[in-house]
């Protein structure tokens, strides 16, 4: 803080940032006892080649990027609105009409599934939203997001069933049945049942679990 005395003259100073830009470069001159003069023509020139320069690649770098990723759906097999590989920011977002439904199971230490919403103590809707549950049927992104979660949750736990059964559960294998109508031609098996999802690694490679499309 200043003290009350100096207050009145950064004030007065203040008031110098309302000048144009030419009483200022005045001042800076003046100051620097015209020292920088010598090399202002040639610093200026390597300054404004050294910007146009670092323009040029950040403006190439976006626009490549803009015009390679939404590509890249190109590098993977399948139908694009069937997998959803490469589909986010691929410009095709609106030309997708798709519905489904998913039922997820773990598997308890003796490899007995048990089903996400109909066992006691296992009910989706305490993990997601309506909108969630309707969005993760037919995304396989979320689906696999979901299946580890599932994995975490009921890791190293016991579920006590209301007629006192205990269900032992170490490491659960995660799966899911899912069915997906794409463009309204039926609904078709979307996803490998006997895949434990909660061992698949998140990426980008080729989700092979997802069955191919048969039109």
């Amino acid at each position: 803080m200043f003290p009350i005395g100096v207050f009145p003259f950064v004030m007065i100073a203040a008031t110098l940032i309302f000048f144009n830009e030419f009483f200022h470069q005045r001042i800076i001159q003046f100051l620097s006892f015209n020292r920088t003069n010598i090399f202002k023509t040639s610093l200026s020139l390597d300054y404004s080649k050294r910007i146009k320069m670092l323009t040029t690649i950040f403006l190439s770098t976006y626009i490549l990027i803009q015009l390679l990723f939404p590509m890249r759906f190109l590098l993977y097999p399948g139908e694009l609105f069937w997998t959803e590989q490469g589909y986010r920011f691929s410009w095709r977002v609106m030309l997708i009409e798709k519905v489904g439904s998913a039922d997820f199971f773990i598997y308890d230490n003796k490899n007995r599934p048990l089903q996400i919403e109909n066992c006691n103590s296992l009910n989706t809707s305490y993990y997601l939203t309506p909108q969630q549950e309707k969005m993760i049927s037919t995304q396989p992104d979320m689906i696999l997001q979901y299946a580890k979660h599932l994995n975490k949750v009921y890791k190293d736990t016991v579920i006590i069933e209301q007629n006192g059964k205990k269900i032992y559960l170490k490491d659960p294998k995660v799966t899911v049945k899912a069915y997906v109508s794409l463009f309204n031609k039926g609904s078709k098996l979307f996803i490998d049942t006997s895949v434990n999802l909660a061992k698949i690694n998140r990426g980008l490679k080729n989700k092979d679990w997802i069955l191919p499309y048969e039109d």
